[in-house]
């Protein structure tokens, strides 16, 4: 993970919005350092702000429980994604901590620096707890390699012994080879049982670690986070505003900019959130950038805020050009897109994206140079940092030659803007190169790129736009927008069921097989979602075969979402799943770690769309990054 890039930052410390009205109050006793921002607004103590950071940083790996991996994967990948993302985050959060304690240790303040300290011991009980799954991880991998390689060895002797010992009775040596290799390949089989066994246990064992690790990972998180808050509360910094303190009061956050940041930036996953509301939350962030201290030790957290502050201006002006497609000129410029090109230019100064190149950087940066309707600025983003450096790239570039770096991404909604933004800046062959790019990623969704008006110079290539599309076949891919960008579905091995839907009614509620559905967006609560549809007429959609399963999945995608509460619980039975209307419970499409009841309390069942329409288990109310809508279904001839 690199230092300060966004994407970095977003997982260390959360998506967030930030306020800053009003000032900190001061420590007694305790001279604040004296640091001013750019813009002469007075900033927060440091020492405060450290706390501040510190709390923060700790509660998110408390509040960002394991997400359990959605893919098919074997125990091993699962394990081995989940430790890349702990140590990962571990790292960045070390280098932050070495980073603030090195700015500390100047102040020569005992009692701060005792508190301060207790972060020490928290990341070192998560280090401990990583090892220990680590540990167990290397353990399996070992001990298969060491049983596929004495497989392939006792299988390899068995044939050559049963050579030699034809040769021995008599037998020529093309005689010898053949029964010699025949005997190998019986042998292979055999042990292949043996090594099929073998594998199955050391998964088990496996698996039996990564629940343990889970159980033991969060106790420590929580006894560690719990430790730092009591040193915080007993300091003279202890009355702060700090998070612990709000939850416990129930007071909105005034001071604390972290607070706030958690209670403001949920507006970004509305999806009735106007563009004039997202813009006004990234002006908040830009506001909050001010009060951050001076100085490169602070430069991650003023890079977050702003670059958060961007990612909501960008949204805004995604919101704003719709389907339209992106602004030509600064006179056509979206509503938000000014300020996110001024959010994400000041992010840049924060945040060397030279030193620090990401491609959601690098696309974040793009898009909000297009939105403003600078798309020459948006192409130099594009040959700065995706065109090879050898291709001596222009402002328009022969289509006979290759110019992308093609390890620069392997996002599909990365390469697929960035072939938007060369399209609409004339450099059609470069777009081709891109958007072949995507295709290669797994960009399936043709007829979005047939419609995009920023496409509109690429498809009049013709033979050479179709050809693209050749790379792959269409398996009912979707497509998600928002967020200042494209993200695709993950397409996942063999096709997806399509199934064709009717037009919506009146209602807004499309017909399948005898019944209509209909997809909310509001996030509720299972119960509440229920309640909605009861007392709408009909109830959660039920699923009794993989047709159904492919409609409730089109028609969160449609709506340009992720996840979906179904009517399945196992409430009144653990483990014995029931739908809400009686039906039989005789389909299913459990993705492969599900159901787990994690905690024991899962008891409620969330479609993801965007990952085959495979299912999972969570609480009532479900645990982040989820944040299902809901789909009601009714009888063919519903009560309004």
């Amino acid at each position: 993970m690199r230092l300060c890039t966004f994407p970095a930052i977003v997982a260390a410390v959360g998506f967030l919005a930030v306020s800053a009205s009003g000032q900190t109050k001061q420590p007694s006793n305790v001279p604040a350092p004296k640091t001013k921002s750019t813009d002469a607004a007075v900033t927060i103590d440091e020492r405060v702000f450290i706390l501040y950071a510190l709390e923060d940083m700790t509660r998110q790996f408390a509040a960002d429980p394991y997400y359990e991996s959605r893919s098919t994967a074997g125990v091993q990948e699962m394990v081995a994604r989940r430790l890349f993302g702990l140590k990962s985050q571990l790292a960045y959060q070390r280098l932050l901590y070495d980073t603030l304690r090195q700015h500390a240790a100047k102040w020569k303040d005992d009692e701060f620096l005792a508190v301060f300290r207790t972060y020490d011991n928290h990341l070192s009980e998560l280090r401990e707890s990583i090892q220990s799954l680590e540990g167990a991880l290397v353990q399996t991998l070992r001990g298969m390699q060491a049983a596929q390689s004495m497989a392939g060895t006792n299988a390899l002797i068995s044939g050559l012994s049963f050579g030699f010992r034809a040769v021995a009775e008599g037998d020529d040596d093309e005689r010898a080879f053949v029964r010699g290799i025949s005997a190998m390949f019986a042998s292979g089989i055999a042990q292949q049982g043996k090594l099929n066994e073998t594998t199955a246990r050391y998964k088990s064992e496996l698996e039996g670690a990564r629940k343990n690790f889970e159980d033991q990972f969060t106790k420590r998180i929580n006894d560690s986070t719990n430790a730092l808050i009591g040193k915080i509360a007993d300091s003279k910094w202890g009355d702060q505003e700090y998070a612990f303190q709000l939850r416990k009061s129930g007071a909105n956050p005034v001071h604390n900019p972290f607070a706030i940041v958690r209670k403001a930036g949920a507006v970004f996953w509305k999806k009735d959130a106007t563009p004039e509301d997202l813009v006004k939350q990234a002006e908040v962030c830009e506001k909050a950038a001010g009060v951050v201290p001076i100085g490169p030790v602070f430069n991650p957290f003023r890079a977050l805020l702003l670059g958060i502050g961007g990612r909501l201006a960008s949204k805004a002006a995604d919101k704003d050009i719709g389907t339209a497609g992106l602004p030509t000129s600064q006179k056509d410029a979206a509503f938000g897109g000014a300020l996110a090109r001024k959010l994400w230019s000041e992010y840049l100064k924060s945040e060397l994206i030279d030193k620090n190149i990401n491609d959601e950087v690098v696309r974040a940066v793009m898009l909000s140079r297009a939105y403003s309707g600078n798309q020459t600025e948006a192409f130099e983003a594009v040959k700065k940092y995706v065109v090879a450096q050898n291709s001596g790239a222009t402002s328009r570039l022969p289509s006979r030659i290759s110019h992308i770096r093609n390890e620069f991404s392997t996002n599909p909604g990365v390469w697929y803007d960035v072939a938007r933004v060369c399209s609409i800046s004339g450099n059609t062959s470069l777009a081709l190169e891109c958007l072949t790019m995507a295709v290669k990623c797994g960009f399936r969704d043709k007829e979005t790129a047939m419609f995009s008006p920023d496409l509109k110079n690429v498809r009049q290539t013709g033979k050479q736009f179709e050809a693209v599309f050749k790379q792959g076949q269409v398996t009912g891919s979707g497509l998600v927008r928002g967020g200042g960008g494209t993200d695709f579905v993950n397409p996942g091995p063999g096709p997806i069921p399509m199934v064709e839907l009717s037009p919506p009614d009146s209602e807004g509620r499309v017909k399948f097989n005898g019944s209509l559905y209909k997809f909310f967006p509001e996030q509720l609560s299972w119960k509440e979602a229920k309640a909605k549809c009861e007392k709408l007429g009909g109830h959660l959609a039920v699923v009794n075969d993989a047709n159904e399963n492919a409609v409730l999945r089109q028609l969160v995608l449609a709506a340009g979402k992720r996840e979906t509460w179904i009517g399945a619980t196992d409430e009144k039975n653990q483990g014995v799943w029931e739908w809400v209307n009686n039906a039989k419970f005789s389909y299913k499409n459990w993705e492969k770690t599900q159901p787990n009841n994690k905690g024991g309390v899962e008891h409620y069942v969330i479609l993801w769309a965007v990952e085959r329409g495979e299912w999972c288990d969570q609480p009532n109310v479900a645990l982040l990054p989820h944040r299902p809508g809901f789909v009601c279904q009714w009888p063919d001839a519903p009560p309004k």
